[in-house]
C-alpha cells in the first residue's frame, strides 16, 4: 500500500504512518550513534519476540510478508507501535509538494539499510534486526527544526495553542518560532531538544506523563524508555534543554517493553513455510552482527 505525504508541518514526523502495526514484538532495543565527522546517524533496531499483529486468520501471513521484506533490506521499520511505523519505500508524493516536503523527500533518499536479518534467540523466539545509516544528519535536524517551527506558526495563525503548555510558554514558543530559533541541536555527539518552558509548564508536563503512565501501561513503557535515554534536563530561566548523551559505547540507548504483547509462534511458522533464512543467534551475537563494520 502506498501513502501520500502528510501536511508540511508534519512532513518529517509523519510521512508514511500506517493505520495498524504490520507485526508486533515483546520488546525493542534502539540505539543511536551520531557520527559528526561524516554527518551521519547510525540507527540500530532490534525486535525481540516478533509475532503477528492480531489473531486474525491472515495476520501471520501478512506479517511474514512484511518481516521478510524488512529482513531483505526494505526501509520499513516500527518504533514502539503502529503510530511510528514507516515504510520509506512506499512513498508516493503528491503532485503539489511544498518546499518543506520537497526537502523531506530529498533527505529520505539518504537513508539506507546497511544490515538486516532474522534470527531465533536463546528463548526460541523470533527476532529481527536492522541497521540504518542516515546521511546528512545535520540537514535532517534542520528539517525537524523547520517542521517544528511551521507547526507552531500554523497553530498560532489559526488562533490555537499547543494543548500541553501554559500561556507564557506558548508566547515564548511563538517568539522562538518567529525568530527562527532551533529546537533540535547536535552538540558534539549529544542530541538536544531545546524549548522555552516555564517551571510551571514543566511541572504540568511531568504530572501529565506520570498520570498517563498510571492509567496506561503501554504509555508507561514508552515514557520509561525515553527517561532511560534522557541523561539530563537543564533549565536556564525559561529555557529547558533535554539532553540525550551517548553512553560509554558511543550510543544512545532506547529500550522499549510491550507488556501486553505476548509472543506466539505463528508468524515464525509462516516464515519457515516460505523458506525464509532464519539464523539461530543469542542476543550478544545479534548485537555483534549489527555493529560489525
Amino acid at each position: 500500500m502506498r501513502h501520500p505525504i502528510r501536511p508540511a508541518s508534519l512532513a518529517l514526523a509523519a510521512l508514511l504512518l500506517s493505520a495498524c502495526a504490520s507485526f508486533r514484538f515483546e520488546s525493542q532495543a534502539i540505539t543511536l550513534r551520531p557520527d559528526p565527522e561524516s554527518d551521519a546517524l547510525i540507527v540500530e533496531v532490534l525486535y525481540r519476540g516478533v509475532h503477528a499483529s492480531s489473531d486474525r486468520e491472515d495476520a501471520a501471513a501478512k506479517g511474514a510478508e512484511t518481516i521478510a521484506r524488512l529482513a531483505a533490506g526494505r526501509r520499513h521499520f516500527i518504533v514502539f507501535d503502529w503510530f511510528f511505523e514507516l515504510d520509506l519505500d512506499a512513498l508516493e508524493p503528491p503532485a503539489d509538494v511544498t518546499e518543506l516536503e520537497r526537502r523531506a523527500l530529498a533527505f529520505i533518499t539518504g537513508i539506507t539499510v546497511e544490515r538486516s536479518g532474522l534470527f531465533v534467540d536463546e528463548h526460541d523466539r523470533l527476532g529481527a534486526y536492522q541497521r540504518f545509516r542516515i546521511a546528512n544528519f545535520s540537514a535532517g535536524l534542520e528539517l525537524a527544526n523547520d517542521a517544528h517551527t511551521r507547526l507552531v506558526l500554523d497553530l498560532a495563525a489559526q488562533g490555537e495553542q499547543h494543548p500541553d503548555v501554559d500561556d507564557r510558554t506558548w508566547e515564548l514558543w511563538q517568539q522562538r518560532a518567529n525568530a527562527g530559533g532551533r529546537w533540535f541541536v547536535l552538540d558534539g555527539d549529544t542530541i538536544e531538544y531545546r524549548a522555552p518552558l516555564t517551571s510551571r509548564a514543566l511541572a504540568r508536563l511531568l504530572e501529565a506523563a506520570v498520570r498517563e503512565c498510571l492509567e496506561e501501561p503501554d504509555g508507561a513503557s514508552l515514557f520509561v524508555g525515553l527517561l532511560d535515554a534522557l541523561t539530563e534536563i537543564a533549565v536556564d530561566g525559561e529555557l529547558a534543554v533535554f539532553r540525550f548523551e551517548p553512553g560509554p559505547d558511543g550510543r544512545i540507548h532506547l529500550d522499549l517493553e510491550r507488556p501486553k504483547w505476548i509472543y506466539s509462534p505463528e508468524l515464525r511458522v509462516a516464515l519457515e513455510q516460505g523458506r525464509e533464512a532464519i539464523d539461530r543467534l543469542e542476543s550478544a551475537d545479534v548485537r555483534a552482527r549489527l555493529r560489525r563494520d
